[in-house]
């Protein structure tokens, strides 16, 4: 299934929730994205555990300037950006650390 820019623009609008951001650079600002925070099991030398992969799909242009680093605020909740991954479509996917 191929997806489009205007398909992902429709599930922001419709799953995307407010959030907002604080950073050094660019200082507070609100933006929308989905938020994920699945599980994943991870295979240990004596038992299996699950760890949360806390991330956020947003559009590229309303997080112009958020550093990793920098926090977000998610249902009342602070994260802070581990790593910042655009995709080149104009969408970018962050990375986070519950804090």
């Amino acid at each position: 299934m191929v997806e489009t820019g205007s398909a992902r623009l429709a599930m922001l609008k419709d799953f995307g929730e407010d959030m907002s951001a604080s950073s050094e650079r660019t200082g507070f600002f609100r933006f929308r994205g989905i938020f994920d925070n699945d599980h994943e099991m991870v295979a240990g030398q004596t038992m299996d555990f699950s760890l949360q992969r806390p991330r956020i799909t947003c559009i590229s242009r309303d997080i112009a300037g958020l550093l990793e680093g920098d926090n977000v605020t998610i249902r009342g909740e602070l994260y802070q950006v581990v790593v910042i991954m655009p995709d080149g479509t104009g969408f970018t996917e962050l990375m986070l650390e519950q804090q």
